[in-house]
C-alpha cells in the first residue's frame, strides 16, 4: 500500500534547524478518519519531515511540514490494512517511532474522559488501548483568574495536557469537546459580561490550538465501517441560570450550536450516535427543547463534576464521567449514581454488534457495563423485509386468489384488504409483512387508497415492493389502442369502451414522451397589446381583460375548450374565454387573474404573454394532439419516424394514483407504510371550469400520490413519472416520511410539495386540522433525480416547502425546471410561520430558469425560517425572462437563514439576491460569473439583513452590486473579490474608497482567488490561494447531487415544454388626440406610471389643441422623480421615423421626452431633450428656444434606425405665432438601433401641471 503524499518533494527539506521537537500528538480534522492528522511543536519555526512506513524504519513516505510555524500540522492518509508506523525529524532532532491506530480491524475501541484538566495518570485507559480518545469538556483549568478577562491566546495547558498524556496521543486520535473551562468566561455571579457577546474570541485557544473536524468548536466524526458518529459540543452549567454558559450565550431552542446539532442528528445514517458535551445529564433530559434533540443519540456523554453516573430515558442512555468525579449525587429519579469515583467511560463497537459500554475507574475497575443495541434511524428504522412476501400481487393475477407466489393476486387493493386481516388475525407480529408486485402495468381503476387500519408498526411495517429485478407500473392511465391512419396522415384514435364518458384530459404520452396539445402561436408566445378595464363582473381587485393585436384571438373559440395561458412575472394563469369585443379586440376571460384590493401587478400588461392552447381547428405540427369535442377519440399528427403498429399510447384518467388518508384526528393516519422500487406513472390534471391561477409555486396543486397525517412511510427507489402536478404532496400532519434513492422525472408540476397550503395567500386551515401537531415535520428527501418539470404548469418547483419544520432535502439532483429549484418558507413578511429549522443541504441545481419566468431562484427562501440553513450545494446555470434570474434568492421576510458551502456561478443576475429581511449569514461560499451582477442586495429598513464573510467572489466585466446600497444595512468583511478583465467596483468605487465610505469590508482583499481552471467551471483552489488567509475553508462541490443512479445526458432530456420570445405584429404609426375619453380617466394606451393619485396623467377636457380632449400631467413632489409618465411602448427596427406632439407647458412645469431601445433596466438612449422651469427647451445640453407658457406648441422629432443609419437625428420646433427652429445633425449613440420606449417624462418637484395632445408617429418615406 502506498500512501499519496501530501507534498511529495522532498527537495524542500534543504534547510539546516536548530529547532527541537517539543510535543507530538495525533488528531482527525476530516469527518471520516481516511487520514490521521499528526501534530507537533518545535522550539523555533522550522520545516519538519514526517516520515511513514510499516516498519519502525519509517522508510516508506514522507511528507513536509510547513516552516513558518512552531506549531505543525499534517493528513497522513491512513493505511488499509494493518499497523503502520510515523515520526517526526526537524533537523536534527527526531521523535520516537509510534504507530497510527488500526481502524481496519474488526474492533473499535472508544475512550471518553471528563475534566481532564484533574491530569492524573489512568493507568486502566492505557491498558485498553482506545484508537480514539474523545473528551466531555473540560481540558484544562480556567483561562483566567477568576477576576480579570482571561487570555484567548493563551495555550499553555493544552500544552500540559498533552505532556500529561504523551505516549497515549502519539498513538490515540485525541478529539477534545469545548467545556466551560476551556473558554474565556466571566466567573459566577450577578453581572453579564460582555454586552454583546461572540462566541468565536471565546473559544480561540481551543480551536487554535486543536484540529478538529470542521471549522469551529463543536464537531462531528463518522466511521462507516462501524456505522457510529459522534457529534460534540458545549452545553454547560444551565444550572447557574444565566452565571456563566448563558452570560456568553442567551439559551434557546434555535440557538446556532442547536441548529447544528438537530442538523447533524437528521442529516446522519449511521444506527449509532453518541453525542458528546459537558453538561448534567439530567437537564438533557429535561430542559426544555433539549429532550426531543438528544432522544435522538442512542447514547449522550457527560463530562460534569464529580461522579459516575447512568440514567436511561427512552432508548437514549446518559452517562456522566470525570476524571476528578469526586462528589455527591444530586436528585433525578431516572439516575443510577454508580459512585463517587474517578472514571472513563470505554465503548467498544463491533461491526453488525451491539455496543458494549464500561464506566471504569482510572485503574479500570468495571463500574457499570451494558450493551446498546444500534438504533436505525429514518429508513433504516424500518427492519428489513424477508426475501418471501405473504402477498403477491400480478397483472395476470386473480383477486378471488389467495394472494401466495403461486396464485397471486391481480390488484394492489386486494392484497391491501388481506394485510388488514392478516393484522387483524395476528395484532403481534414483529416482523415486516410484505406484499410483492410482480412485473408489469397495472391500469389503476380507481386510487390506492390507504386508511389508519392499513398501518404497519415500528416492528412490523407494511411492504409494498416491486418484485427483484422487475418493473412494475402502476399507471392512472389508459392505454389508446385502437388506432386508424387517415389520408392525411394523421392517426385518429378511439377511446375504449369501457372508459368513462365524461373522461377528459389533457395530457398524452407517445412512446413515454408527453405530446402536446396544438398552440397558438406555434414557436412563440402572442403579445398583449394593452391592459383593459376589468368587466363589471370581476371582484375588486381581480383583473378579466386584456386587448389583443388583430387576429390573435377568434370569437369562434368562445364555448370551446380553448385554453388562454397568461404567464405574468413568477406564475401563469390559466383561463378560459368568455367574449370576444372585434371592434376594441377585446378578450374577456371566463374567471379571472389571482389578485386583490392591493395587487395591480396580476393585471395582464401591455407586451405581456399569453398563448392560445387547444383551439379547434388549430392541430397542424407534427407531435401535436387534439381530443374531439365528444371525447371519444383523440386525432394525432405522428413525428417522423412513428408507425402506427408500434406506438405505445396512453392518456391519463385518475388524478390521484396513491392516497395516504388520515381521519379526523391525527392518530388516524397511515403509520409505517413502505413503498420499494414501484413506478408511479400517468396522473391526469383537467382545468377546472372556475380556471386556475395561483401566485407562488404552484402550491396550490396537489400531487400523483398525496399524504395526510401520515408518519413513519418511506418511498424508496421509486420512479414518480409522467404527472400532471407534483409528484409527491405531503401536507397537514405528515411527520417523518422519506423519499430516497427516487426518480421523479416528467413531471406536470414539480416533484415534492411539503406543508399546509393554508395561510397567507391560501385557503383557512379546516376547524379540525388545527393545533401544532398538524403541521409538517421531519420529511426527507434525499438521494432522488427531480428532473424536467414545469411541463403542464410551468411555475413549479422540484422541491417546495411550505408550512413546516425540520425538514431535509439533502443529495438530490434538481434539473430543468423554467421557475425554482428549491422553495423553502412562506408568508410575505415577518409574521409568524411554521416553516423552520428546514436543511437544504448538498443538492446539484441546474437548469433553471430557462428565460420562461422572472423573479426567481436556484434556491428561493421566503418568510421567517429560524434554524433554516442551505449548505453545500452546487448551483448554476439560472436564466430568467425580464430580471431576478439568482442563485440564492432571499425574497421577502426572510430571516435567520444561515447559507454556507455553497458553489454558485453562471446565473443570469447574480448568486445571491437579498429582499426585504434580517439576520441571514453567508460564509464559505464561492459566488461566481453573474452575468449581469453579483450581489444584489435590497434597501432593506432592516439592520444586518445579511451578513456576508468569508465568501469567493469572482466575475467578468458585469456589476458587482445589482441593487443601490444603503450604508448600514448589511455587513461585509473577509470576502475575496477578483474580476477577471479590470479592477472591481463597488457601486462605482474602487475597494479601498468603498471601505472608507461605507465601512464594509474592512478585511477584505482583491486578489486572484487561485482557483484551478474557474474558466472551465473548476473551482477547486490551490493551496496558495489568498483566500485561506481570510478563513475561507474549502470545501468539495462534488459531493453536491445524488450520490447512487446516473442523471441523464443532456441529449435524452424530453423537449423543451416552452417556447422562447413572443410574436409582435408589425410595427404600426398611430395617431391619437384622445378624443372620446372620458374626463379624469387614463388612456389604455400609452402606459402612464405613477406613485400615487394625487400626481398622475388624466384625460382633461379643460385644454386641447383643436379638439376637445387632450392629457394634463399633474406633477408634483413624488416618491420617484421620473414619476409621473407616459411610455408608448413601439418595436421599431428599421426606417426613419417622425414623432409628433403638441405641447402646453404652465409656468414652473417640467417635460423630458426620450426615445429608447427598450424598457429599462438595460437601454440605450436616442433623441432627447427637455424643459426647465422657465420654460427652455434644451438639447444637447444648451438652451435652444424659450417655450411660451400656457400656449400650445407642436414639435417634431425625426431619427433613423438600424446599425447603418444616419446616426443623427432632427428636432423642429413651430411656436404659437408661427416661428419654426430646426436642430439638425444631433448626434445619436452608436447603441441607439431600434425605438422600443417612447417616452414622455414629468420632471418637477413642484404642484405644477402641462398638456399633451395630438401625439403621433409616422414612417417617414427616404
Amino acid at each position: 500500500m502506498m500512501i499519496r503524499l501530501v507534498l511529495p518533494s522532498l527537495c524542500l527539506f534543504a534547510c539546516v534547524t536548530h529547532a527541537r521537537i517539543e510535543r507530538v500528538w495525533l488528531s482527525c480534522r476530516r469527518g471520516e478518519p481516511t487520514h490521521v492528522t499528526v501534530n507537533w511543536e518545535t522550539t523555533e519555526p522550522g520545516e519538519s519531515v514526517v516520515a511513514c512506513g510499516p516498519t519502525a524504519a519509517c522508510a516508506r513516505d514522507q511528507v513536509i511540514g510547513a516552516g513558518g510555524s512552531r506549531r505543525h500540522h499534517v493528513d497522513v492518509p491512513l493505511p488499509d490494512t494493518g499497523q503502520y508506523f510515523y515520526r517526526v525529524r526537524t533537523g536534527a532532532d527526531v521523535s520516537p517511532p509510534a504507530t497510527f491506530p488500526d481502524l481496519t480491524g474488526d474492533v473499535l475501541r472508544v475512550a471518553v474522559i471528563g475534566n481532564a484538566s484533574a491530569l492524573r495518570p489512568m493507568p486502566g485507559l492505557v491498558a485498553d488501548v482506545p484508537h480514539l480518545l474523545l473528551t466531555a469538556g473540560d481540558n484544562v483549568g480556567r483561562l483566567h483568574d477568576g477576576k480579570i478577562k482571561g487570555d484567548p491566546t493563551n495555550t499553555k495547558p493544552y500544552r500540559k495536557l498533552i505532556d500529561r498524556h504523551a505516549d497515549l496521543l502519539r498513538t490515540t486520535l485525541f478529539l477534545p469537546a469545548l467545556g466551560n473551562h476551556d473558554r474565556e468566561i466571566l466567573p459566577r455571579g450577578p453581572k453579564r459580561y460582555p454586552d454583546v457577546p461572540t462566541y468565536d474570541p471565546e473559544a480561540t485557544a481551543f480551536r487554535q490550538f486543536f484540529e478538529l473536524p470542521g471549522d469551529e468548536w463543536k464537531w462531528q466524526l463518522a466511521l462507516p465501517r462501524f456505522d457510529v458518529r459522534f457529534a460534540a459540543l458545549d452545553l454547560n452549567h444551565t444550572s447557574d441560570m444565566g452565571t456563566t454558559w448563558q452570560t456568553c450565550h442567551p439559551f434557546a431552542p434555535d440557538t446556532e450550536q442547536f441548529e447544528w446539532f438537530d442538523r447533524v442528528t437528521r442529516m446522519a445514517e449511521e444506527p449509532v450516535f453518541i453525542a458528546i458535551q459537558n453538561e448534567q445529564n439530567n437537564a438533557m433530559r429535561h430542559r426544555k427543547g433539549w429532550g426531543e434533540l438528544f432522544q435522538r443519540c442512542n447514547l449522550v456523554v457527560t463530562g460534569f463534576g464529580y461522579y459516575a453516573e447512568f440514567a436511561e430515558d427512552g432508548e437514549t442512555a446518559f452517562y456522566n464521567t470525570s476524571v476528578n468525579g469526586l462528589g455527591t449525587p444530586y436528585k433525578d429519579g431516572k439516575s443510577k449514581f454508580l459512585a463517587s469515583r474517578n472514571s472513563y467511560l470505554l465503548l467498544t463497537f463491533r461491526a453488525g454488534a451491539p455496543v458494549m459500554a464500561e464506566l471504569k475507574t482510572l485503574d479500570g475497575e468495571v463500574l457499570h457495563r451494558k450493551e446498546h443495541e444500534p438504533r436505525r434511524r429514518g429508513l433504516a428504522a424500518l427492519p428489513a423485509a424477508p426475501a418471501t412476501a405473504d402477498f403477491v400481487v400480478s397483472p395476470r393475477g386473480d383477486d378471488g386468489a389467495s394472494g401466495a407466489p403461486g396464485a397471486p393476486f391481480r390488484t394492489l387493493q386486494r392484497a391491501r384488504d388481506a394485510v388488514r386481516t392478516l393484522r387483524r388475525e395476528s395484532p403481534d407480529l414483529v416482523r415486516p409483512v410484505v406484499v410483492e408486485v410482480l412485473g408489469g402495468t397495472y391500469w389503476l381503476d380507481t386510487v390506492f387508497q390507504l386508511e389508519a387500519a392499513d398501518s404497519g408498526t415500528v416492528r412490523s411495517p407494511t411492504v409494498y415492493r416491486a418484485a427483484k429485478g422487475a418493473e412494475a407500473i402502476l399507471s392512472g392511465g389508459r392505454p389508446l389502442r385502437r388506432w386508424e391512419m387517415l389520408p392525411n396522415g394523421h392517426w385518429r384514435g378511439d377511446l375504449p369502451h369501457a372508459a368513462p364518458t365524461d373522461w377528459a384530459f389533457a395530457q398524452l404520452w407517445v412512446n413515454g414522451q408527453r405530446r402536446y396539445r396544438p398552440r397558438l402561436p406555434k414557436k412563440a408566445f402572442y403579445a398583449i397589446a394593452s391592459k383593459a378595464p376589468s368587466s363589471p363582473d370581476a371582484p375588486e381587485g381581480r383583473f378579466d381583460r386584456f386587448r389583443f393585436y388583430e387576429n390573435d384571438i377568434d370569437p369562434s373559440w368562445i364555448g370551446t375548450d380553448t385554453e388562454v395561458l397568461l404567464p405574468r412575472r413568477w406564475w401563469m394563469s390559466r383561463l378560459r374565454l368568455k367574449s370576444v369585443d372585434s371592434s376594441l379586440n377585446e378578450a374577456t376571460l371566463a374567471s379571472t387573474t389571482w389578485g386583490g384590493r392591493s395587487y395591480v401587478w396580476t393585471r395582464p400588461e401591455r407586451n405581456d404573454r399569453f398563448l392560445i392552447v387547444n383551439a379547434p381547428h388549430s392541430l397542424s405540427e407534427p407531435g401535436e394532439w387534439q381530443l374531439s369535442v365528444d371525447r371519444k377519440s383523440v386525432t394525432y399528427i405522428p413525428l417522423p419516424g412513428e408507425r402506427l403498429d408500434e406506438a405505445n399510447v396512453v392518456a391519463p384518467l385518475l388524478q390521484r394514483l396513491v392516497i395516504l388518508h388520515c381521519g379526523e384526528t391525527r392518530d388516524t393516519g397511515v403509520k409505517h407504510v413502505r413503498f420499494e422500487g414501484l413506478v408511479f406513472a400517468h396522473s391526469n390534471w383537467n382545468l377546472p371550469p372556475e380556471g386556475y391561477s395561483f401566485p407562488q409555486a404552484e402550491v396550490a396543486l396537489s400531487g400523483a400520490i398525496v399524504a395526510e397525517g401520515a408518519s413513519e412511510c418511506a418511498f424508496v427507489g421509486c420512479s414518480v413519472e409522467h404527472t400532471g402536478e407534483y409528484a409527491f404532496d405531503f401536507g397537514l400532519g405528515c411527520r417523518d416520511i422519506r423519499i430516497e434513492g427516487c426518480e421523479l422525472t416528467e413531471l406536470g408540476a414539480g416533484g415534492v410539495l411539503i406543508g399546509s397550503k393554508t395561510g397567507g395567500h391560501m385557503k383557512p386551515v379546516p376547524a379540525n386540522r388545527r393545533g401544532p401537531e398538524w403541521v409538517a415535520s421531519g420529511i426527507t428527501v434525499r438521494d432522488c433525480l427531480i428532473a424536467h418539470g414545469g411541463r403542464l404548469h410551468m411555475a413549479a418547483v422540484g422541491v417546495g416547502i411550505t408550512h413546516a419544520h425540520q425538514c431535509l432535502i439533502d443529495h438530490n439532483t434538481i434539473l430543468d425546471f423554467t421557475y425554482t429549484g428549491v422553495t423553502v418558507g412562506w408568508n410575505w413578511g415577518f409574521s409568524h410561520s411554521d416553516s423552520h429549522h428546514n436543511i437544504v443541504s448538498y443538492n446539484h441545481i441546474h437548469t433553471i430558469g430557462q428565460g420562461v419566468l422572472s423573479d426567481l431562484g436556484g434556491i428561493y427562501t421566503l418568510g421567517v425560517s429560524p434554524g433554516t440553513a442551505l449548505i453545500g450545494n452546487h448551483i448554476h446555470d439560472v436564466d430568467r425572462l425580464k430580471y431576478g434570474g439568482w442563485g440564492i434568492y432571499h425574497d421577502s421576510g426572510s430571516s435567520r437563514i444561515l447559507s454556507r458551502n455553497n458553489l454558485v456561478y453562471d446565473t443570469r443576475d447574480g448568486s445571491f439576491m437579498q429582499g426585504k429581511g434580517r439576520e441571514n449569514r453567508q460564509v464559505n461560499n464561492i459566488f461566481a460569473y453573474g452575468r449581469e451582477t453579483q450581489l444584489n442586495l435590497y434597501n432593506s429598513t432592516e439592520n444586518a439583513a445579511a451578513t456576508l464573510e468569508r465568501n469567493i467572489l469572482l466575475w467578468t466585466g458585469a456589476k458587482f452590486l445589482g441593487r443601490p446600497w444603503l450604508e448600514g444595512k448589511h455587513r461585509l468583511n473577509r470576502n475575496l473579490y477578483f474580476r477577471t478583465d479590470g479592477p472591481a467596483e463597488f457601486a462605482g468605487k474602487g475597494l479601498s474608497e468603498w471601505r472608507d465610505e461605507t465601512e464594509q469590508d474592512l478585511d477584505s482583499l482583491e486578489a486572484d482567488p487561485g482557483f484551478a481552471d474557474a474558466a472551465e467551471r473548476d473551482f477547486r483552489l490551490r493551496p496558495s490561494s489568498p483566500a485561506l488567509a481570510l478563513g475561507f475553508r474549502p470545501f468539495d462541490a462534488a459531493l453536491a447531487g445524488r450520490r447512487t443512479g446516473t442523471d441523464p445526458k443532456r441529449d435524452a432530456w424530453p423537449k423543451r415544454a416552452w417556447p422562447k420570445g413572443k410574436r409582435m405584429p408589425a410595427p404600426r404609426p398611430f395617431e391619437t388626440g384622445f378624443e372620446g375619453l372620458p374626463e379624469g380617466t387614463q388612456p389604455l394606451l400609452p402606459d402612464c406610471y405613477q406613485d400615487d393619485d394625487m400626481h398622475r396623467i388624466v384625460v382633461t377636457g379643460a385644454f386641447a389643441d383643436g379638439g376637445e380632449r387632450a392629457l394634463e400631467f399633474r406633477d408634483g413632489r413624488t416618491k420617484n422623480s421620473w414619476n409621473p409618465h407616459l411610455v408608448y411602448a413601439t418595436n421599431w427596427r428599421k426606417g426613419t421615423l417622425r414623432c409628433e406632439f403638441s405641447l402646453r407647458l404652465q409656468a414652473g412645469a417640467r417635460l423630458m421626452h426620450e426615445w429608447r431601445t427598450s424598457m429599462p433596466p438595460f437601454v440605450a438612449s436616442g433623441p432627447h431633450f427637455d424643459t426647465d422651469a422657465e420654460g427652455w427647451l434644451q438639447v444637447a445640453g444648451k438652451k435652444a428656444v424659450k417655450l411660451p407658457f400656457g400656449q400650445w406648441v407642436r414639435i417634431s422629432v425625426e431619427c433613423p434606425l438600424g446599425t447603418a443609419a444616419d446616426r443623427t437625428w432632427i428636432l423642429n420646433v413651430r411656436l404659437p405665432d408661427g416661428t419654426e427652429t430646426r436642430y439638425a445633425d444631433l448626434p445619436v449613440p452608436k447603441a441607439f438601433d431600434r425605438l422600443g420606449w417612447l417616452g414622455f417624462v414629468a420632471m418637477a418637484e413642484a404642484d405644477v401641471v402641462f398638456h399633451l395632445d395630438d401625439v403621433s408617429l409616422q414612417s417617414v418615406a427616404e
